[in-house]
């Protein structure tokens, strides 16, 4: 998943603020999505698309890193659990 705010600040990374805001509503017309808060990873999909397609080589960069994101598992690993102290990791040797 990607957010609104990632997906501007992945533009961000290789234009400057105007054009940045240009092209993000170009490939969003060219995806054929609306702006939402969150993106599926259909939609990066279709981002990655759309930016391969400006043949910008800003955009390729762009449209390479989206590819990447939309390929990388969708939840994060599974932090690992700290069991609770026992005695012998609390006794204190006096």
């Amino acid at each position: 998943m990607l957010t609104q705010k990632a997906f501007t600040n992945l533009i961000l990374s290789r234009y400057d603020h105007y054009s940045a805001k240009v092209i993000e509503k170009e490939v969003l017309a060219l995806a054929g999505i609306e702006p939402r808060s969150k993106y599926e990873v259909k939609d990066i999909n279709a981002l990655a698309e759309a930016f391969a397609g400006l043949g910008d080589h800003k955009a390729a960069a762009l449209a390479e890193s989206l590819a990447k994101l939309s390929a990388a598992p969708s939840q994060s690993p599974a932090r690992e659990s700290k069991a609770a102290p026992t005695a012998d990791d609390t006794a204190t040797v006096n």
